[in-house]
């Protein structure tokens, strides 16, 4: 019975959107594990992060008509078909029962056979997909005509792998004056929308206009729009502000994964005077001086800039403020300040309907890599890194 449940709520899910991952490497045409194949493609896969295998030990599922052999008819979904049942190979398991078309039968049907013994062979489901295991021999000739994930290719995407083909396929100089025509024409949009740009930035509450100050929003649609960004509407959320609490939108890039708010809102906002005094209370000194030292220095800092007020007295808090504690990250010589929504239960209160998956300079390895398997003969990247000058550094190095 409980196999049967699970196999409905899976068809839902597929039926409602939902992306099955992929059962080995071979099978990744959806893209929803390329992070990690090429995380495993560049040997750089964290500790206890899997990927699918680099091939199943399982064929596909095989409709096969079932009405001579009782002891499948009445097997509970997903079990393994016992061997005394030899028209088909050992180790096979049942996967579902169908009609004779392959679709599923109604779940009334499941339950029947799972709970009369004693049913009549004529009502019993006459078709199922059957799982069939790959014979050795087989899965060795299988596995020989594989690819090492060391020399496979990087997943990077149709729209990268156009523009590496267009300039190392086409003409070197064509491909600049594109670039150069971009830039013009980035410019030129950039000019036309000045005014909407001060409109919109006009419209905006105050603390919006503080932290997007600059930022060319209507110019970002626009170019979203042109080249047919799925998430397109990303803009007039940035323009409106982002949400810390409650759903959040969806984007129609990333992969799903409902993630459901374990708070409501509503009880987060009844709930904030307990939760910041518990917040405040178990905040104190981190023992180290000279981090207590630079988190106040980089917090400050934000003040100048406008993406905080403050600081307040705590008696200085309006009603139903949530107070979140901060922490200092000390990467190399500079200190990253952290909040930390767990602790004040913001993130409780959060809801996500998407994988969200944030690039990183595997990303970029991933890119070059596939730049010099699509290259001809020895290829010769170069690059710039802008670094900021105020950081002792100089704002530009080749990087060769």
């Amino acid at each position: 019975m409980c196999a049967s449940l699970a196999q409905a709520v899976f068809d839902f899910a597929v039926a409602s959107g939902f992306h099955v991952p992929p059962s080995d490497m071979q099978d990744d045409a959806n893209g929803t594990e390329a992070a990690q194949i090429n995380k495993t493609i560049l040997g750089c896969l964290p500790r206890g992060r899997k990927v699918p295998p680099l091939l199943t030990d399982w064929l596909e599922p095989q409709l096969f008509q079932i009405d001579h052999t009782p002891a499948v008819q009445t097997l509970p979904i997903r079990k393994r078909i016992p061997d005394s049942v030899q028209c088909f190979p050992q180790g096979s398991k049942l996967v579902r029962f169908t009609n004779e078309n392959g679709e599923v039968l109604e779940r009334e049907v499941l339950e029947h056979n799972m709970q009369q013994e004693d049913a009549s062979l004529s009502k019993l489901p006459k078709f199922a997909l059957i799982g069939i295991p790959r014979e050795p021999q087989e899965f060795v000739f299988k596995a020989c005509s594989l690819v090492h994930p060391v020399l496979r290719a990087m997943q990077v995407g149709s729209l990268m792998l156009d523009a590496i083909d267009s300039y190392e396929l086409g003409d070197k100089m064509e491909f600049r004056r594109i670039q150069c025509k971009f830039s013009q024409d980035l410019l030129r949009k950039a000019g036309e929308l000045k005014s909407d740009e001060d409109l919109l930035h006009a419209g905006m509450a105050e603390h919006l206009q503080r932290v997007l100050k600059g930022k060319r929003l209507c110019l970002f649609q626009k170019l979203l729009v042109e080249s047919g960004y799925p998430d397109s509407k990303v803009a007039d959320e940035m323009a409106a502000g982002f949400p810390l609490c409650g759903w959040l939108p969806t984007s129609d890039v990333f992969p799903s994964k409902l993630r459901p708010p374990v708070l409501h809102m509503d009880t987060l906002e009844k709930m904030s005077a307990s939760f910041a005094a518990r917040s405040i209370g178990a905040t104190k000194a981190s023992g180290d001086s000279e981090m207590d030292r630079l988190l106040w220095d980089a917090t400050m800092e934000e003040v100048q800039a406008g993406f905080l007020s403050g600081p307040y007295d705590t008696k200085e808090l309006p009603k139903g403020a949530i107070a979140s504690p901060r922490f200092g990250l000390l990467q190399k010589s500079k200190l990253r300040p952290i909040d930390n929504f767990s602790a004040s239960h913001v993130n409780s209160a959060t809801g996500l309907r998407d994988k969200l998956q944030v690039d990183s300079i595997d990303e970029i390895c991933a890119m070059i890599k596939a730049w010099a398997q699509r290259s001809s003969g020895t290829p010769c990247l170069v690059g710039w890194s802008v670094l900021r000058p105020q950081e002792g550094i100089p704002s530009d190095r080749h990087c060769p």
